[in-house]
């Protein structure tokens, strides 16, 4: 058996066989940890760009709007392979937790390229749409600039992270979030006072940090850290079924933005159930595969039984 294999088999048993109550902490603890730093890259910037004067603050203000489209794009898919994935490993089938990591990273980094290119394209439009007035409206540009550019690393390093904590392994999401977040406290007084970029040396500064935590996450998959791979073929050979992710993924992250917070940290177990019930809930009580989204009639039969 290879080391890989032996890994792999290790992470089955722990998600499938430890008690509930000990495995609930070990996902949901660094999941807090990784929500709170998401929230200090607003509050450093905030902090640091106050120091500017009103009409900065109140620039970043306005690109946090942007900021929370963007992060929610990234949650959603994110939410929606991670739940797939923790369901396919569970039933040991490899080939289409790949598939579904694979479509949500590819999408992820599309909508982000979309997301930067139309934003970039009508730049003022948007932040006047945004709330931007006269005066605010040279540094709301100044700032979101930068932060467009980082859309496709924001959304995929969202997507990298909830496959990450799908599967079992929240501590190496959060050390991936983790890093990013503290770089950008050290960066933004750095690039604001000391090089004199005022608020786009804050934009800059995040800019780094996220690309530094896509950097971490991305590596974790790239050096068989996670137990799935990330593959362009796997992407396009599942691109018609991109509507599987969203579903779950849009109602978590309603949930996490709109209703309650505490839903994103409530995912983590909840993976860990589907990981361990992925047999169950994949197959027919007659052992024939079932597809969960589409076999309705095979859901009824599962809720009457």
């Amino acid at each position: 058996m290879s080391a890989a294999a032996g890994a792999g088999d290790a992470q089955y048993r722990k998600m499938t066989q430890t008690p509930i109550p000990r495995l609930v902490a070990t996902l949901a603890v660094p999941t807090i940890i990784s929500m709170l730093v998401t929230a200090v890259y607003n509050m450093a910037d905030t902090f640091f760009v106050a120091q500017l004067g009103t009409s900065a603050a109140g620039a970043v203000g306005i690109v946090f709007s942007l900021m929370a489209v963007i992060q929610a794009i990234g949650f959603m898919l994110g939410m929606g392979a991670g739940n797939l994935v923790s369901r396919y490993l569970g039933a040991k089938e490899q080939r289409q937790a790949d598939c579904a990591a694979s479509t949500a990273f590819f999408t992820a980094l599309a909508f982000g390229l979309g997301i930067t290119v139309l934003g970039t394209l009508f730049l003022d439009p948007l932040m006047r749409v945004l709330g931007a007035t006269p005066t605010i409206l040279p540094y709301a540009r100044d700032y979101a600039r930068y932060i467009l550019f980082g859309a496709p690393v924001m959304c995929a390093s969202f997507v990298l992270n909830n496959i990450l904590r799908g599967e079992g392994k929240a501590m190496l999401a959060m050390v991936g979030i983790g890093l990013g977040g503290v770089l950008n406290i050290g960066l933004d007084p750095l690039f604001i006072y000391t090089f004199r970029l005022g608020i786009a040396g804050a934009a800059i500064a995040t800019l780094l940090s996220q690309c530094v935590s896509f950097a971490i996450l991305l590596a974790c998959f790239l050096r068989r850290k996670s137990a799935v791979r990330l593959h362009i073929g796997r992407y396009v050979s599942y691109i018609e079924n991109v509507g599987l992710l969203t579903p779950v993924g849009y109602y978590s992250t309603e949930g996490s933005y709109v209703i309650r917070q505490e839903w994103v940290v409530t995912c983590d177990p909840m993976n860990q159930t589907f990981y361990a019930e992925g047999g169950r809930l994949y197959h027919r009580a007659d052992g024939t595969p079932a597809d969960i989204c589409y076999d309705t009639e095979w859901w009824y039969e599962e809720q009457s039984g």
